[in-house]
Protein backbone atom coordinates (compact mmCIF):
# COMPACT_ATOMS: atom_id res chain seq x y z
CA UNK A 1 0.00 0.00 0.00
CA UNK A 2 1.23 3.51 -0.70
CA UNK A 3 2.41 5.58 2.23
CA UNK A 4 0.69 8.72 0.99
CA UNK A 5 -2.57 8.93 -0.90
CA UNK A 6 -3.85 12.06 -2.67
CA UNK A 7 -7.39 12.90 -1.59
CA UNK A 8 -9.84 15.58 -2.68
CA UNK A 9 -8.76 19.17 -3.09
CA UNK A 10 -9.76 21.24 -0.06
CA UNK A 11 -9.68 25.01 0.01
CA UNK A 12 -7.80 25.19 -3.28
CA UNK A 13 -4.91 23.02 -2.15
CA UNK A 14 -4.49 19.26 -2.35
CA UNK A 15 -5.08 17.33 0.84
CA UNK A 16 -2.93 14.28 1.37
CA UNK A 17 -3.78 11.32 3.51
CA UNK A 18 -1.02 9.41 5.25
CA UNK A 19 -1.27 5.90 6.64
CA UNK A 20 -0.46 4.72 10.15
CA UNK A 21 3.23 3.78 9.62
CA UNK A 22 3.96 7.30 8.35
CA UNK A 23 2.07 8.92 11.25
CA UNK A 24 3.97 6.77 13.75
CA UNK A 25 7.30 7.60 12.12
CA UNK A 26 6.60 11.34 12.07
CA UNK A 27 5.37 11.53 15.66
CA UNK A 28 7.57 8.92 17.32
CA UNK A 29 4.49 7.46 19.02
CA UNK A 30 3.56 3.83 19.44
CA UNK A 31 0.36 2.54 17.88
CA UNK A 32 -1.36 2.11 21.25
CA UNK A 33 -0.39 5.61 22.42
CA UNK A 34 -1.60 7.15 19.16
CA UNK A 35 -5.01 5.48 19.39
CA UNK A 36 -5.29 6.36 23.09
CA UNK A 37 -4.66 10.03 22.28
CA UNK A 38 -7.16 9.91 19.39
CA UNK A 39 -9.77 8.54 21.82
CA UNK A 40 -8.91 11.28 24.33
CA UNK A 41 -9.22 13.95 21.65
CA UNK A 42 -5.61 15.08 21.94
CA UNK A 43 -4.55 13.82 18.50
CA UNK A 44 -6.37 14.28 15.17
CA UNK A 45 -8.87 11.58 14.24
CA UNK A 46 -8.25 9.36 11.27
CA UNK A 47 -10.33 9.25 8.11
CA UNK A 48 -11.85 5.93 7.07
CA UNK A 49 -10.68 5.19 3.52
CA UNK A 50 -11.93 1.62 3.29
CA UNK A 51 -13.54 -1.18 5.26
CA UNK A 52 -10.31 -1.90 7.13
CA UNK A 53 -8.24 1.17 6.35
CA UNK A 54 -7.72 4.49 8.11
CA UNK A 55 -5.49 7.41 7.16
CA UNK A 56 -4.78 10.82 8.67
CA UNK A 57 -4.86 14.23 7.02
CA UNK A 58 -1.21 15.13 6.60
CA UNK A 59 -1.78 18.82 7.37
CA UNK A 60 -3.54 18.00 10.65
CA UNK A 61 -0.64 15.81 11.76
CA UNK A 62 1.82 18.54 10.76
CA UNK A 63 -0.21 21.10 12.73
CA UNK A 64 -0.20 18.80 15.77
CA UNK A 65 3.60 18.47 15.53
CA UNK A 66 3.98 22.26 15.15
CA UNK A 67 1.80 22.79 18.24
CA UNK A 68 4.04 20.46 20.28
CA UNK A 69 7.10 22.42 19.14
CA UNK A 70 5.39 25.70 20.06
CA UNK A 71 4.65 24.37 23.56
CA UNK A 72 8.30 23.34 23.94
CA UNK A 73 9.56 26.73 22.77
CA UNK A 74 7.15 28.54 25.11
CA UNK A 75 8.43 26.50 28.07
CA UNK A 76 12.05 27.38 27.24
CA UNK A 77 11.36 31.11 26.94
Amino acid sequence: MPACTKAAVSGGRPTHLIRLPVVLARTGKSRSTLYREVAAGTFPRGVRIGDNAVAWVEAEVADWIAARIAVRDKEVA
